[in-house]
C-alpha cells in the first residue's frame, strides 16, 4: 500500500461560483463565449430570441456548460455533433502555475477534457450554436 498523505496535505477548493456570466455570443462568428458555471438554461434564454440554439441540447436547463463539458453523460451528446465537448472551439485554462492558457488545438483540448488528474481549472469557452437546424416560429 502506498502512502497519499501528500495528497490530503495538498487539497484545497476552488470556488468557482463568480464565474457564471455569458461574456459573449457572436452572431456573425456563430460563437459563444461563457464562462465555467453558466447554466445549459442561461444560453437557452439568451439565444432563443436570437434565433440560435447550441449544437448539443442537453435535458435539464441546470446543468452548467462546463459540467457538460468535463461530464460525458446526461444526453451531453448528439448523433450528427458527438459530445458536447467537441463543439467548444477554445477554453480559457488556469494552470497550476499562475498562467493563464488559451488552448484551441484538438488534441490538448481532448486530453484537458477526459483526463481524471486535473491541475487547472477552466475560466471560460468558446462554443458553436447550431442555426441551421434550429427554427423559432412564434
Amino acid at each position: 500500500m502506498r502512502n497519499v498523505d501528500y495528497k490530503r496535505a495538498r487539497h484545497f477548493q476552488v470556488d468557482l461560483s463568480a464565474f457564471r456570466d455569458i461574456l459573449e455570443i457572436n452572431k456573425e462568428q456563430m460563437i459563444a463565449r461563457v464562462e465555467p458555471v453558466v447554466t445549459k438554461g442561461q444560453i437557452t434564454r439568451i439565444t432563443v430570441p436570437m434565433n440560435l440554439s447550441l449544437a448539443v441540447v442537453a435535458d435539464l436547463d441546470d446543468l452548467t456548460i462546463f459540467g457538460l463539458i468535463n461530464g460525458n453523460g446526461i444526453a451531453g451528446n448528439s448523433h450528427i455533433y458527438g459530445l458536447f465537448s467537441y463543439t467548444v472551439v477554445a477554453y480559457e485554462k488556469v494552470l497550476a502555475v499562475p498562467l493563464l492558457e488559451l488552448q484551441t488545438m484538438m488534441n490538448i483540448l481532448i486530453s484537458s477534457i477526459l483526463s481524471l488528474g486535473l491541475k487547472e481549472f477552466f475560466a471560460g469557452a468558446e462554443g458553436v450554436p447550431d442555426p441551421k437546424n434550429v427554427n423559432f416560429n412564434f
